[in-house]
């Protein structure tokens, strides 16, 4: 019995949606501005951390742009706005040289893959019988 209850939880998962708890690593030292900004994040003031990861993400210290480029990844991403998100890590991978980004682009892409699963899961049947 036991058995065949695990099974149909782990194929009903496989199906429909299901909530899942993810984390996301985000740099947080380097600068003044990188300190405060992750105090912003931690607060779930992704919007205005994103001003100042942006800002920071021009600066002439080269670590200190490669980290807030990959930040402003996770920031788009904390903000829903997948397709940004994963414009900007691929500017924190290719431009920047950061190796994380580049694992965080696969996390991404696999993100939005489940999105647009759950997308087609819930969208309405179509009803008209052809």
């Amino acid at each position: 019995m036991r058995t065949g209850f695990e099974g149909g939880r782990v194929y009903g998962g496989r199906i429909a949606p299901v909530w899942m708890l993810t984390s996301r690593e985000f740099y947080g030292s380097g600068s003044k501005g990188m300190r405060r900004a992750k105090q912003m994040a931690l607060r779930d003031d992704w919007a205005n951390a994103a001003i100042e990861w942006k800002s920071l993400s021009k600066s002439e210290k080269k670590r200190i742009a490669r980290k807030a480029t990959y930040n402003m990844a996770v920031a788009a991403e904390m903000m829903g706005d997948y397709n940004m998100a994963l414009e900007w890590a691929r500017r924190a991978a290719d431009r920047m040289g950061s190796k994380k980004a580049n694992s965080y682009i696969y996390v991404l892409k696999g993100r939005m893959a489940d999105i647009d699963r759950l997308n087609n899961q819930l969208a309405p049947a179509d009803t008209t019988a052809k």
